[in-house]
C-alpha cells in the first residue's frame, strides 16, 4: 500500500522514457527485511527517477507499507 508520495517535475516528458528504481543501501534493506520478518508489517521508501534524453526529468519517492502474509522474507 502506498502510504505517502512526493514527485518533482524538472522538465516535461513528451516521449519514451526510462524509469529507474534503486534498492536502498544494504544496511537499510537488511533492517527492512528483519523488521518485516519480526513484525509482519513494515514500511520502505523507494525513490524513482524518470530519465529522458539521458537526463533526470522527474523524481518520485513513495513510502510503501508492506504486510507479510506468508513465510519469512529472504533474499
Amino acid at each position: 500500500v502506498a502510504r505517502k508520495a512526493a514527485i518533482d517535475y524538472c522538465k516535461a516528458v513528451y516521449d519514451d522514457f526510462q524509469a529507474i528504481c534503486r534498492l536502498p543501501s544494504q544496511k537499510l534493506w537488511e533492517n527492512f527485511t528483519a523488521k518485516l520478518n519480526k513484525r509482519k508489517n513494515y514500511r520502505i521508501e523507494l525513490p524513482v527517477e524518470i530519465i529522458h534524453n539521458n537526463e533526470t526529468q522527474v523524481t518520485f519517492s513513495c513510502e510503501y507499507f508492506v504486510w507479510l502474509k506468508t513465510a519469512k522474507l529472504s533474499f
